[in-house]
């Protein structure tokens, strides 16, 4: 990990300082954890909460280069927030997707990462931290109170064209409607061509909860993304090559289900 974290800040460091047309994002969770809280300590039940392991578990992928050449790398932890890695690099354009840690211990921690470089290119990161699926169903034992916490990071730099970055946990009854708790970070920066490069940032402490008052176990479902996204500037393209257009179309539409629910 510390190597890791290491060849992430070079690479960070290497992009915020190379000149001309860039854009970078990255989102983080850092000492993220889930905790049990016992609402009734006489009742004899001791706390527990079980996660369903739907589509795969915990899932993390990285893309990044031009259209047509785009290379994406997406892996699954095989079970709820399980340790997880992702890279990709092609065309001007980088990205990096991480999970790790013991949510149920010391912490764990989440990141995406994405750099564009070159005219056209664009990178994408994302982890889905509890199942492949998007949507982590989960059963929490009578009278106790499930908490997910975490220090949440956003931060975008564009000079060219478009980057954004965030972080967003959510826990609702099993309906997705009901006793919803939901907390995240968002950065973004668009069409700053020719200003002076500086990043947005936003960063706190997040922290979500769901209580269960019941003398029974009750269902719910969780909900937990970390994302970045940065693209350069987009060569206008040439009336005889509507494959381009078709491709533009297809980014827009995979950029707009990455953003925050």
């Amino acid at each position: 990990m510390k190597r890791h974290a290491i060849a992430l800040a070079a690479a960070v460091a290497s992009t915020l300082a190379a000149p001309s047309f860039a854009s970078t994002a990255v989102a983080e969770l850092t000492d993220f954890q889930v905790q049990l809280i016992d609402l009734d300590a006489s009742d004899g039940v001791a706390p527990s909460v079980t996660f369903q392991n739907v589509a795969g578990g915990s899932f993390v992928a990285a893309e990044s280069g031009a259209p047509p050449d785009v290379f994406t790398d997406a892996h699954f932890g095989g079970a709820a927030f399980a340790p997880a890695s992702s890279t990709s690099a092609r065309g001007g354009a980088a990205a990096a997707a991480s999970m790790s840690g013991d949510v149920y211990g010391a912490g764990a921690g989440a990141m995406a990462w994405t750099s564009a470089a070159q005219a056209g290119a664009y990178g994408a990161a994302t982890v889905q931290l509890g199942d492949g699926s998007t949507v982590l169903p989960f059963t929490l034992s009578a009278q106790t109170r499930l908490v997910i916490s975490a220090d949440a990071s956003a931060s975008a730099l564009s000079t060219a064209d478009d980057a954004w970055a965030s972080a967003f946990l959510k826990l609702t009854d099993v309906t997705g409607l009901n006793d919803v708790s939901a907390d995240g970070v968002y950065a973004e920066q668009a069409s700053t061509l020719g200003a002076s490069p500086f990043a947005t940032t936003d960063a706190h402490r997040i922290e979500i909860s769901f209580d269960n008052l019941t003398a029974f176990g009750a269902d719910g479902l969780f909900f937990g993304s970390v994302d970045a996204y940065s693209t350069d500037i987009t060569p206008v393209p040439e009336p005889c090559a509507p494959a381009l257009m078709l491709c533009a179309s297809g980014l827009l539409a995979w950029r707009a289900r990455r953003r925050p629910r």
